[in-house]
């Protein structure tokens, strides 16, 4: 009798899983398909760093000293510069990863086989990618020890002097703490706004809004104003944290992060709306909320470097908020960034968060109506 009852339980609970394919496709497409794209996307290798030259040789010595930086497939030129202020400029705007500077004596030098010293200027923001940035630029210089003392003579070393700004001392918690409030921010609100919204669908609710002298219009703004509220509520309590528990000094204009993260606000509850309103029951809310959060846990440069990843997962990462909020959160705290300086992700996620929100409001009141 009692095995009887489990197989009849167990019956039951299959014809259950029968009868909602949608809670089952949602159960089991997202781990396939994030596995697959994991898979390929991860790397700890880091490459094609995004770097920038100062050259006050600019001639065949220092040409072929860059040439030595770029053939070690870490460092990828980008651009070159005309001053020192220029340089500093570019990797306080995020824009380089390395700074190379070049003296104006440096053929010279190396010609009458004395030492010279090269800078190199290494965005410590990421202290997995400043150390190795750090290693391999040492790498080079001692190349070149090695080839002089295998000649005798001929041009003298070159004494690389890696600088690394913005975390010199190589914190992780200092690219890591920035990084964690954007995706709490993010986890959070998704899930809020979610399942705000599904809930009172389930239990019936929503019905007796509709039927209130309230318009579509004033349901919505008043639905989702108390979560804006809470994101800055949110925002204020993890910078206290990250201040006093971890001890790391915000370099830049707290009201202009405090500004901004309102955008990134706005599109994470776009983000939760468009769930709500394609979400039939709580589980599958939850289902999707994972399944748009882990995409930006790992894409989005949080954890691993976006210069590692293939082209198509390095294209995919600008689809995602968390992107440009993560340069924003990175850029202000760590780098003392100005808005200028952050242009590239304010208007990218400026434009998102207006899209995501339109979309998820005309989806809403249709599901509404």
């Amino acid at each position: 009798m009692r095995l009887r009852g489990c197989l009849a339980i167990l019956y039951k609970e299959i014809i259950h899983m029968v009868r909602d394919p949608a809670t089952m496709l949602f159960a089991m497409l997202p781990p396939i398909v994030q596995v697959i794209a994991f898979g390929f996307a991860i790397s700890t290798d880091v490459r094609n760093l995004p770097t920038i030259v100062h050259d006050q040789d600019v001639r065949r010595m220092s040409r072929e000293l860059i040439d030595s930086f770029e053939n070690t497939g870490v460092f990828r030129i980008e651009r070159h510069v005309h001053s020192h202020e220029e340089l500093m400029r570019l990797l306080v705007e995020g824009k380089a990863a390395v700074g190379i500077e070049i003296p104006p004596d440096y053929s010279s030098r190396r010609q009458k086989g004395e030492g010279v010293s090269i800078g190199v200027f290494i965005d410590g923001s990421n202290n997995t990618i400043a150390l190795q940035a750090m290693s391999t630029a040492n790498g080079v210089g001692f190349q070149s020890v090695k080839s002089q003392e295998a000649r005798k003579r001929g041009p003298g070393a070159i004494d690389v002097r890696p600088r690394v700004l913005f975390n010199p001392d190589l914190l992780s918690a200092n690219f890591f703490v920035p990084g964690i409030i954007g995706v709490a921010i993010q986890l959070s609100l998704t899930m809020l706004v979610a399942f705000a919204i599904v809930r009172e669908r389930e239990i019936g609710t929503l019905e007796q809004l509709m039927v209130s002298p309230a318009t579509r219009l004033a349901l919505l703004l008043g639905k989702v104003a108390p979560y804006v509220i809470f994101a800055f509520m949110e925002m204020g309590i993890l910078m206290v944290v990250m201040r006093f528990v971890f001890g790391i000094r915000m370099q830049g204009d707290p009201w202009l992060l405090f500004f901004l993260s309102g955008i990134f606000a706005l599109a994470v509850i776009g983000i939760g709306l468009l769930i709500s309103a394609l979400a039939k029951n709580q589980v599958q809310a939850t289902q999707m909320a994972i399944a748009t959060l882990l995409p930006s846990i790992f894409f989005s440069g949080f954890i691993y470097p976006r210069e590692t990843m293939p082209l198509f997962f390095f294209t995919l990462s600008y689809l995602l908020p968390l992107t440009y909020f993560l340069d924003i959160l990175r850029g202000i705290i760590l780098r003392g960034a100005e808005l200028g300086h952050l242009l590239r992700s304010v208007v990218p996620l400026s434009v998102m968060a207006a899209g995501l929100l339109s979309v998820s409001i005309l989806k809403f009141r249709k599901r509404l109506d």
